[in-house]
């Protein structure tokens, strides 16, 4: 019983961490890929 709680405590920290730290974290990982596809983009405009 004992392992189970601290389980459940864990994985409630864990959530409770993604909501606050994800949000943070996508953001400059959503404006890398927009930069990537802006890049392929261009890129296949000078091919073209």
């Amino acid at each position: 019983k004992v392992t189970n709680l601290s389980l459940s405590k864990l994985l409630s920290y864990i959530k409770f961490f993604i909501k606050n730290h994800c949000i943070q974290f996508l953001k400059p990982l959503l404006r890398l890929v927009f930069l990537l596809y802006l890049f392929n983009l261009v890129s296949m405009c000078f091919i073209l």
